[in-house]
């Protein structure tokens, strides 16, 4: 057979061994790591994470401590700060008008009653400035209780700006000092409250977070002055220089009372006598006015005109007037005015009179008594 009749031969596959990596000179060479190994690296790893978690913990523990004891150092001062300003801007202006307000009248008086109303005004702003105060958990029960303390001081300022005329000018003055008295009252209520409530409350606050406080930390002043602006006779003698007897003033030694002069209809004096009727045309608003001295030694306060319409046949009607204060030997008029028609054509009985003062003895000159027909 010839060479190239030979069959061809397999061909043979050389398979490509891979060769171990060298081994640098030197280095030992690498054992496989056994579990108790792996597992006290592990455990190292997992005490490395739990300490940085105590660190990032306690970490923001201690800032968020800071916080909050920062936060209620700063309540503590707007606390401190607004009432300080209160006592400044408020209670020092409203008493001292009050102490300077006895014998003003006319447009001083009116002046006067403009800066109480001033004061409301900031007493107002001073509630709500603190009601939208932002205030730590631990401080929720003095704020609330605050607010209710700068409630009652505006609530009570405002109502005496707006009663102080007619208590000192009348009528009914007697009535609106003691609405005053009862003002202060609120005031003295407000004091009471932030003393024994809020303040302390803010005291525990502080204290349960770990802030030294020393005296004088935590606002404590009043804002009422005295207690005795409680009491109608004091009250009194501050804003009218007096206290009147129907308010506990003394009453003064010597004779006390009034006379009555005349009753006059549109400028015409009516005339006594029980044979005597006085005609009088009724429009819609009559007045009476009455005419009467102080006949006495001694200032009286208070005193009532009265004036009675009546007959067998019809209901009394009541008219009276008020005047503040008279004084000994001055005349006074007092324009009455019946709030219902009275009337038309019987004969009536016009019953006039000044009504007795504390210590008046002799009532003869009190009362005048004159008959009336009226006609449209």
């Amino acid at each position: 057979m010839s060479f190239f009749e030979e069959g061809d031969e397999p061909r043979t596959t050389i398979a490509t061994e891979r060769r171990p990596g060298r081994r640098v000179r030197g280095q030992p060479p690498r054992r496989p790591l056994d579990e108790r190994t792996v597992l006290a690296r592990r455990a190292g790893a997992i005490a490395a994470l739990v300490v940085v978690v105590v660190v990032v913990v306690f970490g923001l523990r201690a800032y968020l401590t800071s916080q909050q004891t920062q936060a209620l150092k700063n309540y503590n001062s707007n606390v401190t700060t607004l009432l300080q300003n209160e006592q400044q801007q408020v209670a020092q202006q409203f008493f001292g008008t009050l102490n300077n307000i006895a014998g003003t009248s006319g447009q001083a008086l009116t002046a006067d009653q403009s800066n109480l109303y001033q004061d409301a005004v900031t007493a107002r702003m001073d509630a709500q400035t603190a009601a939208g105060w932002s205030v730590p958990g631990s401080c929720a029960d003095a704020q609330r209780d605050l607010l209710i303390v700068l409630d009652l001081r505006y609530e009570a300022i405002d109502k005496v700006q707006a009663a102080i005329v007619q208590a000192i000018n009348g009528p009914g003055g007697n009535a609106q000092i003691q609405d005053i008295a009862g003002d202060m009252g609120m005031i003295y209520a407000s004091d009471i409250l932030y003393k024994v409530r809020a303040a302390p409350l803010i005291e525990q606050a502080l204290t349960n977070a770990g802030i030294q406080i020393g005296t004088g930390a935590v606002y404590g002043a009043a804002f009422l002055p005295d207690q005795s602006w409680t009491t109608a006779g004091y009250v009194a003698g501050k804003i009218l220089g007096y206290t009147p007897p129907a308010l506990g003033g003394a009453v003064g030694t010597g004779p006390h009372g009034h006379a009555l002069v005349d009753v006059l209809v549109g400028g015409t004096a009516l005339a006594q006598g029980s044979g005597v009727i006085n005609p009088i045309t009724y429009t819609k608003g009559l007045t009476f006015t009455v005419d009467f001295t102080n006949d006495g030694a001694n200032d009286e306060f208070d005193v009532h005109t009265q004036l009675t319409l009546s007959s067998a046949s019809t209901s009394t009607l009541t008219a009276s007037q008020e005047t503040r204060e008279t004084q000994p030997g001055d005349p006074y008029s007092a324009t009455l005015g019946f709030p219902q028609t009275p009337p038309i054509g019987p004969v009536l009985k016009l019953t006039a009179a000044v009504l007795p003062v504390a210590g008046e003895k002799d009532l003869s000159n009190n009362t005048q008594v004159y008959y009336v027909r009226f006609s449209k």
